[in-house]
């Protein structure tokens, strides 16, 4: 019997009692209470888990973090994966108590602090949900190349990366899958690339407040739970993978296209799930509002310069000025603007004026209307 069914046989025998000695109101109270546990979603029990052990500043985190466990199960259904990139701007906030709990309930989980060339092959082979830890160094000078491969492109189904396998004659290159569910952990330092933030549901965990309490995490003492609940979970899946592939949930307006994409097999989730539905997209709208507002520095250069040249009323800008206006050098903004073909030239503003680098909006205009 699981600890939910116990809790409810409990409130029920609880309640008989309190009618026999002639308080039925709050008999009632407590029998409210049984069915209110019995009718819990699946969902909503690995959310009561999460909370138990993790003190999460947002509840509707509990929300997106529980639909992805489940996704985790049926990840057979899945063309995309959301990568959780659990941070803070300190540390002790809770990272690794909550990739820990994540770990328990997430299918075949992998902690992975430090990953070489066989993360491939145990991808290509296991499809686990890999969870790797201390991100951050990855995008802070330290090289491992491997691991950039896995998470560039090993959040679509078609995601995979080619490495030399030595063998007989010398070896040969082979493909190897990189799609599989991860959770990645460090703090925000923000060297992580947008290429990455944009595969991403961010949780910016915060230290809890005083007062604040959560229960110990001793796997040896809810090991029983654990079980009992990734078995509830794997019964789920095998019921609704299948009915999950059909599933196309309704555009989000709210977030950018590549955040829906990468939501959207949480969404099929709750369409399964009775009373999820709003309760899901309330979540991912918050979580993910943020990305449609996150500009690569392409973008921010574009802009910039558009909305610059608008004001001015003038078919020119200053390299320096457009420099200054995205917050880099002028050799770096040339790098920004190579790939549009877009290059400074010598001019000068107006009549009179010194010469001087500038950007002409004519070179800006093929860009401006193939990217805005």
């Amino acid at each position: 019997m699981t600890t939910q069914a116990q809790n409810s046989n409990n409130l029920r025998e609880d309640a008989a009692k309190l009618e026999a000695a002639g308080m039925p109101e709050d008999a009632a109270k407590f029998r409210a209470t049984a069915t209110k546990i019995d009718d819990a979603t699946i969902a909503d029990k690995v959310v009561a888990f999460i909370n138990r052990f993790v003190a999460l500043p947002d509840e509707r985190m509990a929300d997106m973090a529980a639909l992805w466990v489940i996704h985790t199960w049926t990840f057979d259904a899945a063309y995309a994966t959301p990568y959780l990139y659990i941070t803070s701007a300190e540390k002790q906030s809770g990272k690794t108590r909550f990739m820990e709990v994540l770990s328990e309930l997430a299918r075949n989980s992998i902690m992975a602090a430090n990953v070489g060339s066989a993360v491939f092959r145990t991808i290509e082979n296991a499809r686990p949900s890999l969870f790797i830890d201390e991100v951050d160094t990855i995008y802070s000078g330290g090289k491992n190349e491997d691991l950039r491969g896995v998470l560039n492109s090993g959040y679509r189904h078609s995601g995979y990366a080619l490495r030399f396998v030595p063998g007989k004659g010398g070896g040969d290159t082979e493909k190897f899958s990189t799609f599989c569910p991860k959770v990645l952990a460090g703090i925000d330092n923000a060297n992580m690339p947008d290429t990455i933030r944009d595969r991403c549901i961010t949780f910016t965990l915060k230290r809890k407040p005083a007062g604040a309490e959560v229960e110990r995490f001793m796997i040896r003492k809810v090991e029983a739970e654990i079980e009992a609940l990734t078995a509830e979970i794997r019964e789920w899946a095998h019921a609704n993978v299948d009915a999950l592939m059909d599933i196309e949930p309704e555009i989000i307006e709210d977030i950018s296209d590549r955040a829906f994409e990468i939501v959207e097999p949480l969404l099929a989730i709750a369409e399964r799930i009775p009373g999820w539905h709003n309760r899901a997209r309330e979540a991912a709208a918050h979580l993910l509002r943020g990305e449609v507002q996150t500009l690569s520095p392409q973008a921010q250069a574009l802009i910039a310069a558009r909305d610059w040249m608008d004001a001015n009323g003038t078919d020119r800008i200053p390299s320096a000025v457009l420099a200054d206006l995205v917050g880099v050098n002028t050799k770096k903004l040339g790098v920004i603007l190579k790939p549009y073909e877009i290059r400074p030239t010598t001019g000068r503003m107006n009549t009179g004026s010194a010469p001087q680098k500038m950007y002409k909006r004519k070179d800006f205009e093929d860009a401006w209307g193939r990217y805005l």
